[in-house]
Order: C-alpha cells, then structure tokens, then sequence
C-alpha cells in the first residue's frame, strides 16, 4: 500500500461524511463499500448561455481499492436511499478514489 492510498484509508476511516453503503453492479455480486456523499458544481459552458451555468450534482466518492469497476446504471444503497451512477466515473490524480454522478432511484 502506499502512502497515499493508507492517507486516503484513513481519511474514509475518519471523515464525518463517511457512510457505509452498498454498491450493487449489473452484472455480479453487490459489494459493501464505504462511501462520501456530496455536491459537488460542474460549469456548463454557454450550453444554455452566452456566459454558461453552474449546475450542482450529486457524487459519491469511494475508493478504488473498495469499488475497482464502477459503470453506468451500478447502484449505491445507503440506507434506503438507492443512487443510480449517472455519469462516467472518474478518477483522481493518484489512481485511488472515484468521484461517481448519481441521481436517486425513484
């Protein structure tokens, strides 16, 4: 393990933000995971205006150690509350933590 990657454990072991959650892909076994759930602002530039818009989304953040293979359609369960992956999964400058868009399940 590297440095980063124990740093960036114990941050998800510490953070007040961190939930446990389960993420479900289509195809296989659902998988316990802890989670960060946050809103994070994407700029869309003049799609809609000359000046463009600022829009918030939901993402989640997991670790690529818990989460190795995150796609379109997979879920997050936190509670009762489903997430629906949304967008393309990215990941971080080190190769060690996703930052996935969700929208809820309705």
């Amino acid at each position: 393990m590297t440095v980063f990657a124990a740093a960036l454990a114990a941050l998800y072991r510490s953070h007040p933000g961190a939930v446990a959650a389960t993420y479900a892909p289509q195809i296989g076994s659902p998988v316990a995971c802890t989670v960060i759930r946050a809103v994070d602002s994407v700029q869309d530039a003049g799609r809609f205006s000359p000046g463009g818009t600022v829009q918030d989304r939901d993402v989640i953040k997991v670790q690529l150690a818990q989460v190795p293979n995150p796609g379109f359609g997979d879920s997050f369960t936190i509670g009762s509350t489903t997430l629906l992956i949304n967008e393309e999964p990215r990941l971080d400058v080190e190769g060690l933590e996703w930052t996935i868009g969700v929208i809820e399940d309705a």
